[in-house]
């Protein structure tokens, strides 16, 4: 298993998609590992990882209980690409069209999404992750992705 420092990242990313705050999602994951460290909660854990990929978006939800947020899409993110001012304004507006796409699923299906797609999760690992069955993992996914398609097919369609 990876050490949890070395994929720090990925739950910062996790975290952001949840919180559409890279601030706010480096102070979770920071209280994440303190909380990891002090009371040594992973030294029994089987999956390390997924158990703490599950301790992350729990910590997520309740930062948006407390500040009595909605759990919105990630748009905060900056391009990091060497290129004309035209094509960084296309990818811009593939992130903008991308984050109201995501906007538009349950928080669950954007969370199954974002952990298969982005992150390259197991089934398995996103089941228990969030603490649901296999099947209803890929019920989730296909219904995502299929949402994604219609949206962005209705995108392509209204432009012309």
């Amino acid at each position: 298993m990876k050490e949890l420092s070395l994929i720090r990242e990925k739950f910062i990313r996790f975290a952001m998609r949840m919180l559409s705050d890279k601030n706010d999602a480096e102070d979770v994951v920071q209280d994440f590992y303190e909380k990891i460290w002090r009371k040594d909660l992973l030294a029994e854990v089987k999956n390390k990882e997924a158990f703490a990929m599950k301790m992350v978006r729990n910590a997520c939800l309740d930062f948006l209980r407390k500040k009595q947020l909605t759990i919105v899409s990630d748009s905060n993110e900056p391009l990091q690409l060497e290129a004309d001012p035209q094509q960084l304004l296309e990818v811009s507006e593939g992130y903008r069209l991308l984050d109201k796409i995501l906007a538009g699923l349950s928080e669950k299906q954007r969370t199954v999404f974002h952990l298969r797609d982005i992150e390259g999760y197991e089934l398995e690992k996103i089941a228990e992750v969030l603490e649901i069955t296999n099947e209803a993992v890929r019920a989730n996914l296909s219904r995502a992705r299929k949402q994604i398609r219609e949206a962005y097919q209705k995108y392509r369609d209204d432009e012309r």
